[in-house]
Parts: C-alpha cells; sequence; structure tokens
C-alpha cells in the first residue's frame, strides 16, 4: 500500500474517533468513582472500629477546651525553659572540673575580641 504524504507534516491527517474517546471518558469517570467508593468504604470502615481516646470515645478528646495541654505540648514548654536557661543565663556545667556555662552572646563577644 502506498502512503500518501501529509499535507502539513507533524499533524495527524484525521480527527479521532469520537466512540473511542467517549469509551476512554467513560472508563476513567468509572474508574474514578470506584475509588472514591472503596475509599469511602474503608475510611467509614475504620472510622467505626476504632475510637480516639478509650473510654471517652469521640466526644471525650475534647472535653476540656484548648487549655488542656498535652504531654507533649508541656514537654516542649519545659525543654524550652530549659533550653532558654542554658542559652542566656550563666551556670556550673561541672563544678568540680571548673567547667561553666555563659550566655550565648557573651560567648560570640568573646570569640570576635579573639579574632586578629
Amino acid at each position: 500500500m502506498k502512503q500518501v504524504p501529509a499535507a502539513n507534516p507533524g499533524h495527524e491527517s484525521s480527527d479521532p474517533s469520537l466512540r473511542l474517546v467517549g469509551i476512554i471518558a467513560a472508563v476513567l469517570a468509572l474508574g474514578v468513582a470506584t475509588v472514591l467508593l472503596v475509599s469511602y468504604g474503608i475510611f467509614t470502615a475504620g472510622e467505626s472500629s476504632r475510637s480516639l481516646a478509650p473510654g471517652l470515645g469521640r466526644q471525650g478528646v475534647f472535653q476540656n477546651g484548648p487549655e488542656t495541654r498535652t504531654g507533649i505540648e508541656q514537654d516542649w514548654i519545659e525543654l524550652d525553659a530549659e533550653t532558654r536557661r542554658n542559652l542566656y543565663t550563666y551556670g556550673w556545667v561541672d563544678r568540680p572540673s571548673g567547667v561553666v556555662r555563659i550566655p550565648v552572646q557573651r560567648a560570640m563577644d568573646l570569640m570576635a575580641e579573639k579574632r586578629p
């Protein structure tokens, strides 16, 4: 069979089949709908089988409101206070050895003075 060169090289010589485009669109829509339905089923099945707080259920999780601190929040506050104390105050690190802690700004000033 002899091929006829296209009038515009690099372009399609015919339109795509509308039937094929419609079938592909329908299959894609059906696939998306199926994935959404399965995801919803998995989500709702998991919701009913787990409780966010043992013995309290979903309603009891935030019973004391935003003023209640979690353990992580409390630990963060304590760690932040300790870090600030170590960065901005004087103190002993090891008294028998004579090792002290000085504020970071003072340490930077001392280091700047030592530079030639």
